[in-house]
């Protein structure tokens, strides 16, 4: 035992003897009873006055005391001791206060119910009592623990699943115990507990109201925003997940799952407040949004908030914008007037309404794009299911198209809805659209297997009308353009080219100023999938971040893109810096001029770049930049430098370096791991004085630490035994010798492709596959047998046109 809980156990036994007042001790007196120094004595009973557990009386001499009597306290910490736990505190408090010489309690409920929490509440309150002599609950399991494996001492215990007790063992317990005993069993005893006078029916987290409920979730994530030390944000259709799920583990587990849920968005986010997202949870959360079609009372108890923010001492609510109700309900609504129209239109030709409906969900989604209104894995497989429908209907359907019908069919699952077309209507858009209805089918029963929901009668009816309202007419394959811009403009500029030249083959990508870098590549790269034609994308950006990441996912996904920089942002920048520096307006505009004739938007001479960066608490990126500045050959770069905490921080501040040169590398004290951004670390600063030294490029590229460090699912371990020996069967069967930045970037596309394998994903489609697997056959086949171990080791199955794909890479 430690000395300090020696000193306490002491203070408390020798406290206990003298009931009327708790005595107060000299350092003296407690050294010849303890046999302990004096001064390691004083340093003992002053650690414990600063926890709060004894009194310090200053004088001569100083005296010592255990804090008096805080019983009342015990139960403080105890979530619901004003609701669903108060009649069992009240029920506890008056079994600790019987008189008999050992207490007894007996505890009904399942395993997670608050067991051990009113244990230990019950523990402090005794221990404050003076009931027992040392603040420990010992507790046992009757499964896992000898039923004689009770040890003869005074104390608190919680005997877990008394159900199991055998006569014998419990009386031995009741002979051998003195103190206070909890039993804790998952069912009504009969006879065996008959004696206990006090019983306690623990409440069902299932069964908990909605503010109850709410409250536990509220005291978690304050808890876990004071480990923190920052603010935790929940959106409101997270909020309403975690209110219904059917959480089977009771408080433990929705408490271990809500601190799982923090822990991912950790990892994912690292810094700044944190947002937690539907993805950082598991299954059973994400699953139970599709039983909100049934739980109005959640909705209206959630009613007009949008996000929770929660810190360690308060949780504040932010409003939603105002609309007549939740965005489910309002397509829903647009689906039934939709509905009326096609019931009361002799020939069901509405072309014009089906398309007004498509906008008009369009434009809900993109007011609400930032709540993840969609199931990322839905809107992906409608992005497939279009991309091939339009080739077996010579009809082409846009990025837009693949958002208002994904949303269309998300709140399909989420509301509980009834057929709105008539038995007659629908048989006659069954026979008028048979091609389309077919496709149509089998696109639904897709979605009926990855949700496991069951779609309304009518859908397949409505999909078939949005396939067909699209012009018949083929369009032929042509390249698209791709507007890509920070915060909404990209879909401003839009609008304004469509009212002036009503083209299908303009879109628009909006990236909001402060989005997840990972979660706008997706979404980038997603958009890139859908709207290409087959013969590349002309892609307009304003910022340098969209460029580097364009042409990243150009080698992921073989789209081929082209860019072309339109930097409003850093021509306002650049004419608001000259207006500070008292130009008049003549030479603003004159110089604005010139940069933009000259594409070069605040250039430098040479446009090379360097940036030198650190944390903000390390305050290090001027050093690390004089130290850049000292080496031979600096003169022909320009260093900048900045602090900046975590990657969407720096990406902020790199994209307008992106813009005003090449960015040659970046030097600091941790990887911000930006796209295409090579990173060297600053120590290497101390072993260079050139910096043809400093960018020399090191022997190999640590492809698998990256491959480690990118994705969850395996470890290097996993890498070498299953990819890199594919890699050495890939170039021997194709019969090529792959250079090393082709090497990474096959390397780079199997971990992504085994990734979405082990997550279900839908695959990636490429329409020429049988024209390749016809053109290669022994290739195909090779490659298939190579890939079998992979397949077995990650429980994974690989498709043919994923074969396809990897002999298209090195073939094209």
């Amino acid at each position: 035992m430690k000395n300090k809980q020696r000193v306490y156990e002491f203070l408390v036994n020798y406290s206990r003897e003298d009931q009327e007042e708790v005595p107060k001790c000299t350092t003296t007196f407690l050294s010849e009873q303890l046999a302990m120094q004096r001064s390691n004595l004083s340093a003992i009973l002053n650690a414990l006055v600063r926890e709060g557990k004894v009194i310090k009386y200053s004088g001569r001499p100083v005296l010592y005391a255990l804090k008096p009597d805080s019983a009342e306290d015990a139960f403080d910490s105890l979530y619901g001791k004003e609701s669903f736990f108060k009649e069992a505190i009240e029920t506890i408090n008056a079994a600790l206060n019987f008189p008999e010489e050992t207490k007894k309690v007996l505890l009904i409920g399942k395993d997670g119910s608050g067991t051990t929490d009113l244990a230990q509440a019950a523990m402090r309150y005794a221990y404050a009592k003076r009931m027992i002599g040392s603040e420990d609950l010992q507790i046992y399991d009757v499964r896992d623990d000898s039923q004689d494996n009770f040890i003869s001492n005074e104390g608190f215990y919680l005997i877990r699943n008394a159900q199991l007790l055998s006569h014998s063992a419990y009386e031995k317990l009741l002979n051998e115990r003195r103190g206070v005993i909890f039993f804790q069993a998952s069912e009504e005893v009969s006879s065996l507990l008959e004696d206990v006078r006090f019983i306690v029916h623990l409440p069902d987290v299932n069964n908990l109201s909605l503010p109850d409920r709410f409250g536990f979730i509220e005291q978690i994530c304050q808890k876990e925003a004071k480990r923190l030390n920052d603010r935790l944000i929940i959106n409101s259709g997270l909020m309403q997940c975690l209110l219904v799920y059917n959480c089977q583990g009771g408080f433990k587990q929705l408490r271990l799952d809500v601190e799982k849920g923090v822990a991912n968005a950790f990892k994912r986010q690292k810094s700044g407040a944190l947002t937690l997202q539907l993805n950082d949870f598991g299954a059973a959360i994400r699953r139970s949004l599709l039983e909100m079609k049934n739980r109005q009372d959640v909705r209206e108890f959630l009613a007009h908030t949008a996000l929770f923010i929660f810190t360690a001492e308060t949780t504040l609510k932010t409003r939603e914008k105002e609309i007549e109700t939740d965005l489910y309900q309002l397509v829903y609504e647009k689906r039934k007037r939709l509905a009326q129209m096609l019931n009361a239109a002799p020939d069901h030709h509405i072309s014009e309404n089906i398309q007004d409906y498509l906008h008009d969900l369009y434009q809900l989604y993109q007011e609400n794009s930032e709540e993840n209104v969609i199931n990322e894995d839905l809107q992906t497989l409608t992005g497939s299911f279009l991309k091939e429908a339009g080739e077996k209907l010579n009809r082409h359907y846009d990025h837009a198209y693949v958002i208002s019908i994904a949303l269309h069919i998300q709140s399909g699952l989420i509301i509980d809805q009834k057929p709105l077309l008539s038995y007659a209507v629908m048989m006659d858009l069954a026979d008028a659209y048979n091609q389309e209805y077919l496709l149509s089918r089998q696109f639904l029963r897709q979605v009926e297997e990855a949700t496991g929901k069951k779609t309304v009668l009518d859908e397949s009816l409505f999909l078939s009308l949005f396939l067909a309202s699209v012009s018949e007419t083929k369009l032929e394959k042509q390249v698209v353009v791709l507007i890509a811009m920070h915060g909404q403009a990209a879909s401003a500029v839009q609008d304004v080219v469509f009212h002036l030249m009503p083209k299908n083959q303009v879109y628009s990508f909006d990236m909001a100023l402060e989005e997840d870098l990972n979660a706008t590549y997706e979404r980038l790269k997603t958009c890139v999938q859908t709207i290409d034609q087959g013969m590349g994308i002309q892609v307009i950006y304003d910022m340098g971040s969209f460029k580097v990441m364009l042409n990243s996912i150009a080698e992921e996904v073989h789209v081929p893109i082209r860019c072309l920089e339109m930097p409003v942002p850093l021509l306002v920048m650049s004419a608001l810096k000259l207006a500070d520096q008292g130009y008049r307006l003549e030479e603003v505009h004159n110089r604005l001029l010139d940069y933009a004739n000259a594409g070069s938007v605040m250039k430098n001479v040479n446009g090379k770049i360097l940036v030198a960066f650190s944390t903000r608490e390390e305050k290090a990126s001027e050093d690390i930049k004089k130290q850049l500045k000292a080496l031979d050959g600096a003169a022909d770069y320009e260093v900048y430098s900045f602090e900046a905490d975590g990657p969407e921080d720096f990406a902020r501040q790199i994209d307008a370096l992106l813009m005003i040169g090449s960015l040659e590398a970046v030097i600091g004290t941790y990887d911000p791991h930006f796209f295409n951004v090579r990173y060297i670390e600053a120590t290497r600063l101390e072993n260079v004085t050139s910096m043809r030294e400093l960018l020399e490029k090191e022997e190999s590229f640590d492809i698998l630490g990256y491959l480690e460090s990118q994705f969850e699912a395996f470890s290097r371990a996993d890498l070498e035994k299953t990819i890199v020996p594919f890699m050495e069967d890939f170039q021997r069967i194709l019969s090529i010798d792959l250079d090393e930045d082709a090497y990474v970037g096959l390397m780079v596309h199997m971990a992504c492709l085994v990734d979405r394998l082990m997550k279900n994903k839908t695959p990636i489609v490429n329409f020429d596959s049988d024209k390749i697997i016809e053109k290669y056959p022994q290739e195909t086949k090779a490659l298939t047998q190579s890939l079998e171990s992979i397949a077995r080791y990650f429980h994974i199955s690989f498709l043919e046109g994923d074969v396809a794909t990897l002999i298209h890479i090195v073939k094209r």
